[in-house]
């Protein structure tokens, strides 16, 4: 059975992770928020990551988390 249910897509579920409470994001990842954004801009910067067509470089730092 899938994990997610309803009409989220994986970007949004992600934008609500964002938005939402900062302890259930730091369980959900092992970090607080702008940890996790200074991470991505690190992997951006010096890693090459981007933007996929259909998956954004947060969301597939997430997927990998």
């Amino acid at each position: 059975k899938p994990f997610l249910s309803g009409v989220f897509t994986g970007k949004m579920w992600l934008e609500d992770m964002l938005k939402g409470r900062n302890e259930r994001f730091r369980r959900m990842f092992g970090m607080r928020k702008h940890v996790f954004m200074s991470f991505v801009q690190e992997l951006r910067d010096t890693c090459g990551l981007k933007d996929s067509r259909h998956v954004c470089a947060e969301e597939q730092v997430a997927i990998f988390l």
